[in-house]
């Protein structure tokens, strides 16, 4: 999915657990949007639960990567126009498109998220090889108490990605984020490990974790 993890050993495959970590505005939401191009022209099926932005923010965010276009360039086409270029991108590069369907919610127990899933897919009538989660703090544990600390729900939301993705006869690569902690604002370059914000639950339970910034862009903090 990432050119510079070819031959790394490092790939990421069915069965995976991707997080990427970020500041607020430095790219999160951006990786996911040109992961999920990536994975759809290489004719891989594609659920993106998206909790933030509404289905036509998501559609324009990935679609002007495929078309090469400007916010500005691509608020000019109507929807046939839009629609009429995406068919004629695939057919200029002669790529097997896979499905992508996104769903907007206000958030889930990641308890759910297995049947939610498949729920989709008996509707839709193919499967998914991969499901975007943007982002994980809007999943929730169903069942915890009073005392339940941030934490230990970060750290038990993040075994059961991990099991969903592994889940026998039904792999999937499933790709989230997490925000940086407040030391990640300070610093001039892509959060580390120590900056994952709640605990090291990510960190235990991905396959790989990923820092993210952005060159050029202030953070909330320098802006004040």
């Amino acid at each position: 999915t990432f050119p510079f993890l070819d031959s790394t050993g490092a790939e990421l495959s069915l069965g995976n657990l991707l997080t990427l970590v970020a500041i607020t505005g430095h790219g999160k939401s951006l990786i996911k949007a040109y992961l999920t191009r990536r994975l759809i022209t290489r004719g891989k099926n594609v659920l993106y639960i998206g909790f933030e932005e509404t289905k036509e923010e998501f559609n324009a965010r990935v679609g002007r990567g495929f078309l090469n276009l400007t916010e500005y360039q691509l608020n000019q086409l109507t929807p046939e126009e839009y629609r009429t270029g995406l068919r004629e991108f695939f057919n200029k590069k002669n790529i097997k498109r896979g499905q992508l369907d996104f769903v907007q919610v206000s958030g889930m127990n990641v308890e759910d998220l297995t049947e939610f899933t498949r729920e989709l897919e008996t509707d839709k009538g193919y499967r998914y090889d991969a499901v975007m989660i943007d982002y994980s703090r809007y999943l929730t544990q169903k069942k915890k108490t009073k005392d339940t600390k941030d934490y230990a729900e970060q750290e038990y939301v993040f075994k059961k990605l991990k099991e969903f993705a592994m889940t026998p006869n039904d792999r999937r690569l499933v790709i989230t984020s997490v925000q940086a902690n407040r030391a990640a604002y300070l610093k001039n370059s892509s959060p580390k490990l120590e900056n994952l914000a709640g605990s090291m639950g990510p960190a235990h339970n991905s396959d790989l974790v990923l820092g993210i910034f952005r060159k050029g862009v202030a953070s909330q903090s320098n802006k004040q």
